[in-house]
This record gives C-alpha cells, sequence and structure tokens, in this order.
C-alpha cells in the first residue's frame, strides 16, 4: 500500500496558485507542477487523481486567496465600493495572470463578486445595502449604481488583464473613482460631502 507522500495538498496547492500568479494558468499540469515543486508527480497524483481535481482545488484556492486579499474593504462599510474597486484595480495591475483566472475560471465566476450573473450575486446585493444605508440612497439607485460600477470595473480589469490598458494603475483609480461619482451624480445624488467617505479617492 503506498505510503502518505511527504508534500502536503497545500503545499501542492500553494505552489499551484504561485504558478497562476508567476506564469499564467496554461503553463499548469501535473509533470510542470511536480518540476516546480521538485519533486515526482507522486505527491500530485495522490492528492488529486488526476488534472480534473487538481483545477477544482486550485479554482476553490483562487477565490479564497482573493478573498482574503480584498477583505479589509468589509472593514468600514462607508468605504465599501471605493476600497473593493480600488483594490481589484489593484490585484489587476500586480497580478494580471491571477485576476484573468480569477474572471474566467467557471468556478471563481460563480464564487465571486466578478460574476456576470448580477441578480444572483449575494456579494453585490451585500454591497448595495450597504451603499444604500451607508449614504441613504434608495435601495433601487444603490442597485443600479452597483451594477455600473461593477460593469465598468469589469471592463477596466479586462483591458488590464489583457495588457490593453495603455496607463498607469494611479490613471485606472482615477477613472474608477470618476465614474462612481459620475454615476451618482447620474442617479440624482449630491456626492459633494462624501468625496473623502464613500469612495476613499
Amino acid at each position: 500500500m503506498p505510503t502518505t507522500p511527504k508534500i502536503g495538498k497545500d503545499k501542492i496547492l500553494e505552489a499551484a496558485l504561485q504558478m497562476v500568479i508567476e506564469e499564467g494558468k496554461d503553463s499548469i499540469n501535473i509533470k510542470s507542477l511536480a518540476a516546480y515543486l521538485g519533486c515526482s508527480t507522486q505527491p500530485i497524483s495522490w492528492h488529486f487523481g488526476g488534472m480534473e481535481q487538481l483545477r477544482q482545488e486550485l479554482s476553490r484556492a483562487a477565490v479564497d486567496f482573493v478573498a482574503r486579499k480584498l477583505t479589509s474593504a468589509f472593514d468600514d462599510k462607508k468605504y465599501i465600493f471605493g476600497h473593493l474597486g480600488l483594490m481589484i484595480i489593484d490585484l489587476s495591475f500586480d497580478m494580471p495572470n491571477l485576476m484573468e483566472f480569477f474572471i474566467y475560471d467557471d468556478y471563481c465566476k460563480q464564487k465571486t463578486l466578478l460574476s456576470c450573473e448580477y441578480e444572483k450575486s449575494p456579494n453585490l446585493m451585500k454591497v448595495a445595502e450597504y451603499i444604500s444605508a451607508d449614504i441613504n440612497l434608495e435601495i433601487e439607485k444603490s442597485k443600479e449604481y452597483v451594477l455600473n460600477m461593477y460593469i465598468f470595473t469589469v471592463g477596466l480589469v479586462q483591458l488590464i488583464i489583457s495588457r490593453n490598458f495603455c496607463g498607469s494603475k494611479q490613471h485606472a483609480q482615477k477613472m474608477l473613482c470618476n465614474a462612481a461619482f459620475n454615476n451618482l451624480r447620474g442617479l440624482g445624488f449630491d456626492t459633494s460631502a462624501y468625496k473623502d467617505t464613500v469612495l476613499n479617492c
């Protein structure tokens, strides 16, 4: 009977996630991951059975990793969308390969803010509720605002990770802030008292 490998499952997933960050999702297969770890393919096969199970576990690890990065956006409700949007932009510039995986992987899309199914996203609904309560914006207008900003942010992220965005990180952040204020104004909201709170721009 085969013995338990000395290299644990968590270490393998950590290495796989690091490979995604450094080289992109297409760099990973069992053989390349084993080479990255400096071991045989046996520990990977023992823990995951095959590439399909490894891919599923890696998707979960990617969601957890990005979620931890974004958690602080929820620490102060009055900064909810400003922090969240700006942190997503930061990750897109700093870890474009990871964000590409995060946006396009089927499992990730189902479990994160960056899902195409807005109405089914409890996370986006939570953001809308926070903003509605914090700045006294009607909930339907808050939902519209979050949807508009969600579409804008995802579009910006896609330009960044595809290397088709010509500006700097600061330029992208300023674009996000301007879009946020313009969207709120378009909904009839007076943003003058909120420049240093709601969006933290």
